[in-house]
């Protein structure tokens, strides 16, 4: 029998990759279990389940708040509130998704109960040395990821990287072949405003305002950058625990008049924000960051798919392929490498027009369709192979 029903399990704060995955599946298939739970560095520890059919939800429960318990007995609460989620449904499943080694693990511990099908390990990072502060956190995730990876039918890397590092420097392989699914976007929902609409001298970021971010590169080039645009203006979305130190950069260099931190704002206020803009800027730190080089960091897409080029430093994987496509300009973390990639992009129409058409064509690539329907299609087709 082809897979109908699916099972995805995650941990979340906002709306993420997460939410797009269930999106999609409730789109083409007929049940879909909708496990997440909130971080443990969350104001509150609770868990949730939503059992979907045909795109509705029939049926939502969730955990009491586990605020006042320590985190090991939290992480404990997140395994058994899934696998009694799925039980609790009275069902079998063909396909179990989860989005960490961690929440993978409740899909395959009920397939040796013929509860779950096939299972997917979908891994969104994997941080070499030490991915959490504490020690014995970090024991339990390289643990979990070679439990998993040796278990699971299917394992999804948001990066290339990922599967070469983990094998490279902890030895943990998956037993069968794995296969990239990136970050995606919905395209069908960005806008591509003409040249003549836009701010032709803005400059756009999106993010966590976190120092491995490099916002404070663009701060410093500015000065420099008013000397030849000298309406340049720089819109800052997001918020983050750097802020502070940002925002008193700014006022010591004297253009906090051209530097707008608008804070968080809704999907429909950044698109909007985003598409009039003429550029934006991913430059992240890599003496900061130990983070993105392994991962896939989706404002890139939003970036892109919102007809942005890109000047980032060459941490994301992608980053020489953006380069490549002209869609984007790599530059080292370096203050005058900066100022000169956007006085470039800016101060020349028919470059930024060139630019800017290309990264909207580049990309398409990375819709949400084309992106789940390679890596559905795949478990569907041995589920039917199997069941043949």
């Amino acid at each position: 029998m082809i897979a109908k029903s699916f099972i995805v399990v995650t941990h979340k704060f906002t709306a993420s990759t997460q939410d797009d995955l269930v999106e999609y599946l409730d789109k083409r298939f007929e049940r879909v279990l909708f496990v997440w739970h909130d971080f443990a560095d969350c104001p509150n520890r609770r868990s949730f389940c939503e059992e979907h059919r045909n795109g509705v939800i029939v049926k939502r429960w969730m955990s009491r708040d586990f605020r006042d318990m320590p985190e090991p007995f939290v992480m404990i609460k997140d395994f058994l509130f899934a696998t009694y989620s799925i039980l609790r449904t009275g069902k079998s499943w063909d396909v179990s998704i989860g989005l960490c080694g961690f929440d993978a693990l409740p899909g395959i511990i009920l397939k040796n109960l013929l509860r779950v099908g096939k299972t997917v390990f979908w891994a969104g990072d994997f941080v070499p040395n030490s991915r959490f502060r504490e020690g014995w956190k970090n024991i339990i995730y390289f643990q979990e990821n070679r439990y998993v990876l040796k278990r699971c039918d299917y394992a999804w890397n948001i990066s290339p990287r990922v599967e070469k590092l983990r094998e490279k420097m902890y030895g943990i392989k998956s037993k069968r072949q794995q296969r990239i699914v990136p970050i995606g976007i919905w395209t069908s929902r960005r806008v591509k405003l003409p040249i003549e609409k836009i701010h032709k001298h803005r400059v756009l970021f999106v993010g966590h305002l976190l120092e491995k971010q490099g916002v404070q590169l663009v701060l410093k080039a500015i000065p420099e950058i008013r000397k030849t645009i000298s309406d340049f203006e720089f819109l800052i979305i997001g918020k983050g625990n750097y802020e502070t130190t940002l925002r008193c950069l700014a006022k010591e260099l004297g253009v906090e008049d051209c530097v707008q931190f608008a804070g968080y704002k809704s999907d429909e206020e950044m698109e909007q924000l985003s598409s009039g803009c003429a550029c934006a800027v991913a430059p992240y730190d890599m003496k900061t960051d130990t983070w993105t080089r392994y991962a896939d960091p989706a404002k890139i897409k939003t970036y892109l798919a919102s007809a942005l080029p890109v000047i980032l430093t060459d941490v994301p994987y992608n980053a020489y392929d953006i380069q490549r496509q002209r869609c984007g300009m790599v530059i080292k973390y370096d203050t005058d490498e900066m100022t000169n990639a956007i006085i470039t992009l800016l101060s020349n129409k028919s470059l930024l027009e060139e630019y800017r058409n290309n990264a909207f064509k580049y990309s398409k690539q990375f819709d949400w369709n084309n992106i789940f329907d390679g890596a559905i299609n795949e478990v569907i087709a041995s589920s039917s192979e199997c069941s043949s």
